[in-house]
């Protein structure tokens, strides 16, 4: 069944509906774009998406805001969505916590207003830019605008709340001067002007970042970026990923901030089965001897130190938690076991860079693990005092869980973020024009467990909760009801199972944008992936399963 997704009467004002897709890293927001696509009368084929990918791994490097335009009967409707790196993701995270500090900064109140007007205009124009252009890019003009003024008022406040700063520590795991950030932002910068377009094309903006984060003798295959279906770069560890980060950051932070407001109808989507999910992300998961992995684990690790996270607490709950079983009878003394292998590989790696003094101290609360050899000398630290644990077995099971945690905490922390930040716009008078939010849950065919007993979990689930294979979505939904239905008692808050099958099924997310944007009353035919059978689903039905009350 073909159908066109229109738009309510109560919405034709000459104005696109816009249908936002958000949530964690590679949970299938553009798949469900694409899928969603080819079930209309009206779809459009898409260009040349050049995928780009660190050389020897299926670690991508491509970012990509995906903009679909669907043709309705009487009005058109925008899906939006991006695709981007797990790097790309936890800088956002670090934006974000920057940009709510200098919200809450108390000797900023009388300007505080003035700062949200700005964060809030940045953000419209941007999600204007992507629906006006049809999913043809952004004006260069916004686009540096973005990246030399970050936040508000950056010229003025960036002593104290630089976002780019914290992202130069969670990379290089040490303070960043200011002339460094300033040579990196004006080589950015500087990059974009070579650009001689007023609108920065999808495949500009990716061979933009490409030369950037490539290694100077990788640069030549960026020229392909827009003619081949996916290229190979060699990465830049450390330059290259902060000039990546100064234009991704902004730019991720503004289009979900943007989307919250403007969109009418919003997905979230988050795995339901966190093993599962972990599976998917094998590229993200620690493989051993592959430096490129535990640099994204380091970079992880630190960038949730920079951002306030305990991380003896972190340390000491997962070592405890992969221990159990093994010695029971050395448990109550992990916490003073970490505590001392914490400071003395600080002080092993202070002395190491010739830090001053005062160093250790920072090293010890935020960033004990400068290095890949400083992990490691952690391990064996812990090892050696834990008598009887294998060094071995401690790092894989160590490693494993810990990913776990940096993971799930960055894709939950920056969602809890923008709605932290959508909720200070809301107090200005702004008013989001979301009126359904819909908690999309992917994977639902790799797990064993029941579609209710998944939601019961997630919606009351705490993230250091190491037994759990349910997403924690407790502080989401609890954010969700706090910022918009409060303000909004009309709106509608659904969860579905999501499946993506063959060609002859229908997703459920465009089941759900039938029913909500254009009939009610529609019927689809489903057909069970199991069985093969096929029943009739009706949107009363769906409606009557899924809604939240």
């Amino acid at each position: 069944m073909q159908r066109m997704l229109g738009m309510p009467e109560e919405w034709r004002n000459g104005r696109p509906l816009i249908v936002g897709f958000i949530g964690f890293s590679q949970s299938g927001k553009s798949s469900r774009i694409n899928n969603i696509m080819k079930l209309t009368d009206h779809y459009i084929a898409s260009k040349v998406f050049t995928r780009i990918y660190e050389k020897g791994t299926q670690h991508s490097r491509h970012f990509l805001p995906f903009t679909s335009i669907i043709k309705g009967r009487s009005i058109d409707t925008v899906l939006i969505t991006i695709d981007y790196t797990g790097h790309d993701h936890s800088a956002t995270y670090l934006f974000t916590e920057k940009i709510l500090e200098l919200l809450n900064e108390d000797s900023l109140h009388i300007i505080r207003g003035t700062l949200l007007n700005e964060i809030l205009n940045i953000a419209r124009e941007l999600v204007g830019e992507l629906v006006s252009s049809e999913g043809e890019g952004i004006s260069r003009g916004l686009l540096l605008r973005l990246i030399e003024s970050p936040i508000p008022r950056y010229g003025e406040l960036k002593e104290y709340f630089d976002p780019y700063s914290e992202i130069c520590k969670s990379i290089k795991g040490v303070s960043c001067r200011s002339s460094e950030i300033t040579y990196l932002v004006e080589s950015v910068v500087q990059t974009i002007r070579e650009v001689r377009k007023n609108r920065v094309s999808f495949t500009d903006l990716n061979k933009i970042i490409c030369t950037l984060e490539a290694t100077s003798d990788s640069k030549d295959v960026c020229l392909n970026i827009g003619k081949a279906n996916s290229v190979e770069i060699v990465v830049d560890k450390v330059e290259g990923y902060l000039k990546r980060l100064i234009i991704t950051a902004p730019l991720l932070t503004y289009l979900l901030i943007g989307l919250l407001i403007e969109s009418n109808t919003l997905f979230i989507l988050v795995p339901a089965s966190i093993r599962s999910y972990l599976e998917q992300l094998k590229t993200l998961l620690l493989v051993e001897n592959d430096p490129a992995d535990y640099h994204y684990f380091m970079t992880s690790f630190r960038t949730l130190a920079w951002a306030g996270e305990n991380i003896h607490s972190i340390l000491t709950d997962t070592i405890l938690h992969v221990i159990r079983g093994e010695r029971e009878d050395v448990r109550d003394n992990v916490p003073e076991i970490v505590k001392a292998c914490v400071d003395k590989v600080a002080g092993d790696e202070a002395s190491r860079l010739n830090l001053p003094a005062d160093s250790k101290q920072v090293l010890v609360k935020v960033s004990p693990f400068i290095s890949i050899n400083a992990y490691k000398e952690f391990l064996r630290c812990v090892s050696n005092d834990l008598d009887g644990i294998d060094a071995e077995f401690l790092e894989e099971r160590l490693n494993r869980v810990l990913t776990r945690i940096i993971l799930e905490k960055y894709q939950v922390g920056l969602l809890e973020n923008i709605l932290r930040l959508i909720g200070h716009l809301i107090e200005i008078g702004v008013k989001p024009l979301l009126n359904t939010i819909v908690i999309d849950y992917t994977y639902m065919d790799k797990t064993s467990k029941l579609f209710r007993e998944v939601v019961s979990e997630s919606l009351s689930g705490n993230l250091f909760d190491l037994e759990r294979d349910t997403p924690a979505l407790s502080g989401i939904y609890g954010l969700i009801d706090k910022v918009f239905r409060k303000n909004n008692a009309e709106l509608k808050i659904y969860v579905i199972p999501s499946f993506m099958r063959n060609g002859e099924t229908t997703p459920l997310e465009y089941v759900m944008l039938v029913c909500l944007l254009e009939d009610k009353l529609a019927s689809f035919k489903i057909i069970d992936k199991d069985t093969g059978r096929s029943r009739e689903l009706t949107c009363l039905e769906l409606f009557r399963k899924t809604t939240i009350v």
